[in-house]
């Protein structure tokens, strides 16, 4: 399964479980959100498992619009 995040974001971070994508408008951190929670569903059907994350989660931050990704 091959889906793919909008690539105008601003900043990228990783965690252990999952990393993060900040984008400056809400549209694009929705679009990302969408993709997100559809992969977050094909891996968890895997096996893998997000701790206390939720993958698809919005936080709007002082730089704009931080995506919980998988």
């Amino acid at each position: 399964m091959e889906k793919q995040y909008p690539q105008n974001y601003i900043k990228s971070e990783s965690g252990c479980k999952v990393g993060w994508l900040t984008y400056r408008l809400l549209k694009d951190a929705r679009a990302c959100a969408k993709v997100a929670i559809q992969l977050a569903e094909f891996y968890s059907s895997k096996g893998y498992e997000y701790g206390y994350a939720m993958p698809g989660n919005i936080q709007k931050t002082k730089e704009g619009y931080r995506v919980t990704i998988p």
